[in-house]
């Protein structure tokens, strides 16, 4: 098989519409070549596909030219509904992603079984999750950490999301072809993430994952922050990463220990993180420790690669198993380990 070819079909799973009224879907993304225009915006290259939108590197005419960035807003059904190649491939097609690639969810309250379920979002929802998204970029102080935010708009029925265009390599990309990865890096990501925290610019980020981390010349940039609606008691994240679900530090934290456990042993470490966290929307609530650790069992880092030095394997394991109580701590511990 080929991995520069495209899959012959695009199937989707089959998945549970979010409540709400019936609303118009949106309409379907068109055929968006090299060359193509896309209101004010002349199509350059399809970047990558996630669960709730396709995004484009694309210039705008009328500032000359420069490379922006669009995320288009798509009823795709979620991470799990999204078409898989059959193979691991950098090569990028909107008909399907890479199987390591973890697209997020749309979680809902079912208010009846009280617990939380991954659904459809509705046409009204993506609008408003990327919405939430633009709002949350646009704050000054996070420009030097995430993209740019040039704004939301609807083009031709779609809601749209321009931001800045940041080359560089996502971590899952670097993963992916062997490239050497920098431990200070992270401790870096944490030291600034702990920054806009304090600063209350950004309590976390809530969707941390390789493929939102990106290396740019300039140094380690984020993209796509977790989105979530207390009010609703609603959010959107990817639960291999956030397998509790947790909209605080603590689901950063979780996500860097599950990051890190897969770049050292080369497997993800949670065989039911797919399975959402009843209590997950509600930070006083204490899960039954029994369940939370069958929920949470993995095999020893040492088990799988014993060149781990103890140090490493420790802030690991303390980040999957959730007794850091914040940042600080994990970036303390970091530090030790990178000036040793």
């Amino acid at each position: 098989m080929n991995p520069d070819q495209p899959p012959d079909n695009d199937d989707r799973s089959s998945s549970r519409r979010g409540p709400g009224d019936e609303e118009p879907s949106l309409p379907e993304i068109p055929s968006l070549r090299p060359g193509a225009t896309f209101g004010p915006y002349q199509i350059q290259q399809f970047l990558g596909r996630g669960a709730f939108a396709r995004v484009y590197l694309a210039q705008e005419e009328r500032s000359g030219g420069r490379d922006i960035v669009l995320k288009i807003g798509e009823q795709s059904g979620g991470g799990l509904a999204l078409p898989r190649l059959g193979w691991v491939a950098s090569w990028r097609t909107p008909l399907a992603i890479s199987p390591d690639e973890h697209p997020a969810e749309f979680f809902d309250l079912d208010t009846s079984e009280q617990r939380l379920s991954s659904v459809e979002a509705t046409a009204g929802t993506i609008c408003r999750i990327l919405k939430a998204e633009a709002e949350k970029l646009q704050k000054p102080r996070l420009g030097a950490v995430f993209p740019e935010c040039y704004g939301f708009q609807e083009i031709e029925g779609r809601p749209v999301l321009a931001m800045e265009y940041l080359p560089g390599k996502t971590l899952r990309e670097m993963m992916r072809d062997g490239s050497t990865i920098d431990f200070r890096w992270f401790q870096r990501l944490v030291s600034r993430l702990e920054h806009l925290s304090f600063k209350k610019d950004l309590l976390a980020h809530g969707d941390l994952k390789p493929s939102n981390i990106i290396v740019t010349e300039g140094g380690l940039r984020i993209l796509d922050p977790g989105v979530s609606f207390p009010e609703h008691e609603t959010l959107v994240t990817t639960p291999t990463f956030n397998p509790l679900l947790h909209t605080d530090q603590r689901a950063d934290i979780m996500a860097i220990g599950i990051i890190l456990y897969e770049i050292v042993t080369g497997v993800l470490p949670f065989k039911r993180a797919h399975t959402p966290w009843s209590g997950a929307l509600r930070p006083e609530s204490a899960p039954d420790a029994d369940a939370l650790s069958w929920f949470l069992s993995h095999d020893p880092i040492e088990t799988i690669n014993s060149e781990v030095a103890p140090t490493l394997r420790s802030i690991i394991e303390r980040c999957i198993h959730g007794t850091y109580p914040g940042y600080g701590d994990l970036r303390e511990d970091m530090e030790r380990v990178t000036s040793s």
